[in-house]
């Protein structure tokens, strides 16, 4: 046979497989990919925990000596203060042009709020005990707090000028998290931690994880908890919908998972697969994982708000040296 002869049969052969394969296999997803990734702080100074809702980037920051909250605005690209009080602000929320945040300007945590629109600063909490991690959706600000002796769940209506207990269940709650209607925590009622909840509207509580492992770092969107799970070994990441009551895997690779965050169908991650901390997603509606961020330096504590993920990130060094954290920014583009 000569080469041209070769060269077709070789071709026919290549086509041949692709059509065998195709008939076997399904059909590829279209992958989501970052349409645009950039820088929001790369301040001298350490930038830590952003939050995002919306327009609104908002992070814990020390560049004035102690620990302060500032924000981005991306629709405008720009800069601002949101709390420079000579006590230390962190653990930074937002939701709308509401940010709240753990503030010691009193002696103890108390929780304080800053409207971005009006930029009028306000208290939510100041109980002489102490409050923590505090979460917001919409007018609804919630934390953990220790008047009872130990921490519970309380919530405060932004709308009404109401507070009110959650959850005062004599073992702890920590971490809430809140969307809409249904406010999420770890408890260690059962003598680990699992994941409850609480529907505002109803004023019930239920459970929504009581795996005998560790669970930790719960967060919601919509009908949707995500969480960190210790389940089979190892940090991975598991889900449940409310909706349907079903619990089901999101990502269970033999590496760390940790600090997911969830906008709608998207959840994101920080996940050391690739042997430093990366951000890593999947599109719940796709049932598809995809990479957001490899870059060689690490990077950690993402959150996610519609299309944009933003993360704190340590590729800027000096002397090839890393010095500090920066926020950083993707926006991603899902093709159809």
């Amino acid at each position: 046979m000569n080469r041209r002869g070769c060269k077709a049969s070789l071709l026919f052969l290549i086509i041949a497989m692709a059509l065998a394969t195709a008939s076997c296999c399904p059909p590829v997803i279209p992958t989501p990919y970052v349409a645009e990734e950039f820088a929001i702080s790369i301040n001298p100074s350490d930038q830590a925990s952003p939050a995002i809702s919306g327009d609104i980037v908002v992070w814990d920051d020390p560049r004035n000596g102690n620990w302060d909250v500032y924000g981005y605005s991306l629709a405008n690209g720009t800069e601002f203060a949101v709390s420079t009080d000579p006590s230390p602000q962190t653990f930074t929320s937002v939701s709308g042009e509401i940010v709240v945040w753990i503030d010691l300007r009193n002696g103890n945590n108390d929780i304080y709020s800053y409207n971005v629109t009006a930029r009028t600063e306000f208290p939510v909490c100041t109980d002489p005990a102490d409050q923590w991690m505090p979460a917001i959706s919409g007018d609804i600000a919630v934390w953990a707090d220790e008047r009872n002796g130990n921490f519970d769940i309380y919530g405060y209506d932004m709308a009404t000028d109401t507070e009110f207990p959650i959850c005062t269940d004599p073992s702890p709650q920590t971490f809430p998290a809140v969307s809409g209607e249904t406010v999420v925590w770890i408890d260690l009622r059962n003598g680990n931690n699992d994941i409850y909840g609480y529907n505002l509207a109803t004023g019930t509580e239920f459970p929504i994880c009581t795996d005998p492992d560790q669970q930790w770092d719960p967060a919601i969107s919509g009908d949707t908890v995500v969480w960190r799970d210790w389940r089979n070994g190892n940090e991975d990441i598991y889900g449940y919908n409310l909706a349907t009551e079903t619990e089901f895997p999101i990502c269970t690779d033999p590496a760390p998972q940790q600090f997911p965050a969830i906008s709608g169908d998207i959840v994101v991650w920080k996940d050391k697969r690739n042997g430093d901390y990366d951000i890593y997603g999947y599109n719940l509606s796709r049932v598809e994982e995809f990479a957001i961020c490899t870059n060689l330096a690490p990077q950690a504590s993402p959150a996610i708000s519609g299309d944009i993920v933003v993360w704190v990130d340590w590729r800027v060094s000096k002397w090839g040296q890393i010095t500090n954290g920066d926020i950083y920014g993707a926006r991603l583009l899902f093709e159809d």
